[in-house]
């Protein structure tokens, strides 16, 4: 009976307190506040903010160079009929600077063909090419003239009788097409079925707005 009058009691104790007003204090924690949270995405509200601030690459197709402005108008027209929003995108003509390493003007068409046999022989390629001074076997181009200067002299080494001329040549005008509403694979493939009409046409994906 004795644990009986102590349970009484510790109960009459627990009574009195709460009547006059005493803190009880209880062995439930509380759980920290919870973080602002998306629940249908499963994400926190900060982090979904962040991501709505990144910005979104989106990829454009360039077509081209065109050759000439007859093929550039007709292209743009192409896509103007099939519905595609685009850029035109001209880069002047300017003059490039080379260098070609060769062997000849030739005496004879028997001294070329001795000569064209001893590059084949060598491994070396080459391609006859016609110059004011007449015909030449060139061997290779450069952009830097000290580089043609060095391949000069291995092949003088290997006892070819090989020189260089720098040449100037014009590039250009060359024209592109941006497209910039090409979304999927299925519509860049479209394009890439179109006929162009020009043999140097190719399509590349770029950042929109990157300059050729």
């Amino acid at each position: 009976m004795k644990w009986v009058f102590m349970s009484l009691a510790l109960v009459n104790v627990i009574l009195y307190l709460w009547v006059t007003g005493h803190p009880v204090q209880s062995s439930v924690t509380l759980p920290d506040a919870m973080p602002n949270l998306n629940e249908r995405a499963m994400e926190l509200l900060h982090e979904r903010n962040a991501r709505r601030g990144r910005p979104v690459l989106v990829d454009c197709l360039r077509v081209g160079p065109f050759a000439t402005e007859e093929m550039y108008s007709r292209a743009s027209r192409l896509l103007v009929n099939r519905g595609y929003g685009f850029t035109r995108n001209v880069i002047s003509a300017r003059e490039l600077r080379t260098f070609r390493v060769y062997l000849g003007p030739f005496n004879s068409t028997i001294e070329q063909d001795q000569s064209a046999r001893k590059l084949d022989q060598m491994g070396l390629n080459h391609y006859v090419h016609q110059d004011e001074a007449g015909t030449l076997l060139s061997i290779q181009m450069f952009s830097q003239g000290e580089e043609a200067g060095r391949y000069v002299a291995e092949l003088t080494a290997l006892g070819l009788a090989a020189n260089a001329k720098a040449e100037v040549r014009t590039l250009g005008p060359l024209r592109w097409l941006e497209v910039s509403d090409v979304v999927n694979e299925e519509r860049r493939q479209s394009l890439a079925a179109l006929d162009w009409a020009d043999t140097m046409v190719r399509l590349a994906a770029v950042p929109c707005g990157a300059n050729s």
